[in-house]
């Protein structure tokens, strides 16, 4: 993340992505680097520090990235989200599709997913669904599929996006549902590791207090 808060090589995808203006987040940067800027000023002032007043354009700088950092973070949370909601989505759409059927029923069974999916996930497949509604365009899948961000989206949904155009196949279907079942087992596996790590961070608390508080105590010599 830190390259990418120096750089901003994806600050467009970032805006596209959360629907803002180019120009009118480049006026809150420079709206928090004024202010915070204006603020570190009167602290500088009142505590009589003068040659504190040569950090204040690193802190306009800090500022001025702070909007940028918001919107990385908040992405990598969204993405993280998703991740873990793609393969509830996609157990919900196998659980719904029939086993074979016109282009249509692909369609139904989307809008048929809606109530067992969860933010931020839902969001980006009513989307989808009203896009479809007009045209029923490979792109727009895609367009979900970079909502989603992992990797295996892409090759899922254009298998749906097949089903809408040339229909429900069992083959392919079948095809589906494996390739659902190792998402889900890699996801839960990723789940039950982070688990453990915390866990084992945890483990370590007790011990880092207790050297504390036996360093802090005085030892018996001194008493």
């Amino acid at each position: 993340m830190f390259f990418e808060l120096i750089k901003e090589n994806r600050l467009n995808d970032h805006l596209a992505y959360f629907k803002k203006e180019k120009k009118d987040f480049i006026k809150v940067r420079i709206i928090y680097g004024l202010l915070f800027t204006l603020i570190g000023a009167i602290i500088i002032y009142m505590m009589g520090k003068m040659l504190y007043f040569l950090a204040l354009p690193v802190l306009f700088i800090l500022a001025f990235k702070y909007p940028y950092y918001n919107l990385v973070k908040n992405k990598k949370r969204i993405d993280n989200d998703n991740s873990y909601l793609f393969p509830d989505f996609l157990g919900s759409f196998i659980g719904l599709i029939p086993s074979s059927g016109n282009v249509y029923q692909t369609y139904q069974t989307l809008v048929a997913t809606l109530p067992y999916t969860k933010e931020p996930l839902k969001t980006g497949l009513e989307e989808l669904i009203a896009k479809i509604e007009d045209e029923n365009k490979r792109e727009h899948y895609m367009d979900f599929a970079d909502y989603i961000g992992t990797s295996e989206s892409y090759m899922v949904m254009d298998m749906i996006y097949q089903f809408s155009e040339f229909g429900i196949k069992k083959e392919p279907l079948k095809e589906l549902e494996r390739f659902v079942q190792d998402l889900e087992t890699n996801k839960q596996n990723e789940v039950i590791a982070k688990k453990m790590n915390d866990m084992e961070y945890l483990g370590f608390l007790p011990i880092f207090i207790s050297m504390y508080f036996i360093m802090g105590f005085p030892h018996c010599d001194d008493l």
